[in-house]
């Protein structure tokens, strides 16, 4: 199966796939005032701030631990990182 991509943003040239053209939208939004915290990502990924952190602790989401009180920080280039390599993973298992 081919892998269809879409412009995201023509400034930077980028492509995305189409099914995460509207998760990148959600994320350049809620990261256009700097990083996030775990609560908010896991609402972008519709799981729960413990998996995002669990992400982040086992390296599948590069990110941030500022204090142990403040918790973790993510970017909007990490986020999108991490569901492209999510996404790609699941493509090739389906293949």
């Amino acid at each position: 199966m081919e892998e269809v991509m879409t412009p995201i943003n023509t400034q930077a040239a980028s492509t995305v796939p189409d099914g995460l053209v509207q998760l990148f939208v959600q994320i350049d939004e809620a990261t256009k005032d700097g990083p996030i915290n775990a609560t908010t990502a896991a609402a972008l990924f519709n799981v729960k701030p413990r998996t995002v952190v669990a992400w982040a602790r086992n390296d599948v989401l590069s990110g941030v631990q500022v204090t142990r009180r403040a918790g973790w920080q993510f970017t909007g280039p990490d986020l999108k990182d991490c569901a492209l390599r999510s996404y790609r993973a699941r493509a090739t298992a389906a293949a």
